[in-house]
């Protein structure tokens, strides 16, 4: 799912965190294959919008993974295997929970840090 495709509580969380990932890459997101990530540097964090006909995750959210390391052992950050070809670090933030909107956007500051993004 795109960015213009979204509405409500979704799209102010998914503008909140598309403009982080800009901030701290130094230029917009790109999307590619479904996934948003940083344009410029290396890729550490994936970001996936998740629409209203979800399956796996709760509806009307996103999907953020990046690769493992122990500083993002964050609340609601589960170890994964999905993206990077070893351990990956996964959360998911609902647009409807204000909570998920700080807690993703912590993550991805983070991912950052320990990355070197």
């Amino acid at each position: 799912m795109r960015f213009e495709d979204t509405t409500g509580p979704l799209r102010d969380l998914c503008k909140r965190l598309l403009a982080v990932i800009g901030d701290l890459s130094g230029a917009k997101p790109r999307y590619k294959w479904g996934w948003y990530s940083p344009a410029t540097g290396p890729v550490c964090v994936y970001l996936r919008i998740v629409g209203k006909k979800a399956r796996t995750y709760p509806p009307n959210s996103v999907y953020l993974a990046a690769p493992w390391h122990e500083q993002l052992d964050l609340p609601g950050v589960k170890e994964g295997n999905n993206m990077f070809g070893s351990r990956s670090a996964d959360l998911i933030a609902q647009g409807a929970k204000p909570e998920d909107h700080r807690r993703a956007e912590e993550f991805i500051r983070r991912v950052f840090h320990v990355h070197g993004g």
